[in-house]
């Protein structure tokens, strides 16, 4: 997996566009996530709220796992493919899985809806659409490309 470089400082080379290939994983997703968030650690306070890290971090998990287990059964012979551009007014995130069936914008709203009804608040499983919605509340967005559904979280912040 190419490593997030947790020592780029100089943010006047904007957008900050990076692409990895990560087997399908949670041990390895988890391990992403992680150095995600020291990649915005380094530019918090510059582009980005301090409070806002953790949304973003939580966000990407959720897309990671959710295409990890629900488009490669988490075969990691499989790959997840991140891309990420960072720029002066928004973070953009794709994650695509390699699962040859359609996953539709439509069908993401209903499970959106129905993880929010009273009896699914309680279980162990399936907000994980609906993290991905509000932590990145300015995108969600699926695109089938046959084989493979991406997901494209959008955040637009503002300098601090």
């Amino acid at each position: 997996m190419n490593e997030i470089n947790p020592n780029y400082k100089d943010l006047r080379h904007l957008p900050i566009e990076h692409s990895w290939s990560i087997p399908s994983q949670e041990d390895l997703a988890r391990k992403f996530a992680d150095e995600f968030e020291k990649f915005l650690n380094q530019i918090e306070n510059s582009w980005i709220k301090t409070e806002d890290t953790s949304d973003y971090v939580v966000g990407l998990f959720e897309a990671l796992i959710d295409a990890m287990k629900h488009g490669n059964n988490w075969d990691p012979e499989k790959m997840v493919k991140v891309d990420i551009i960072f720029d002066e007014t928004q973070l953009i995130i794709s994650v695509t899985d390699s699962n040859p069936v359609e996953f539709s914008n439509q069908e993401a709203r209903q499970k959106i809806i129905e993880a929010t009804l009273p009896e699914n608040l309680e279980r162990g499983s399936g907000r994980g659409l609906l993290m991905m919605s509000h932590y990145y509340s300015d995108g969600l967005n699926f695109e089938f490309l046959n084989p493979g559904n991406k997901v494209t979280l959008t955040k637009l912040h503002s300098k601090t």
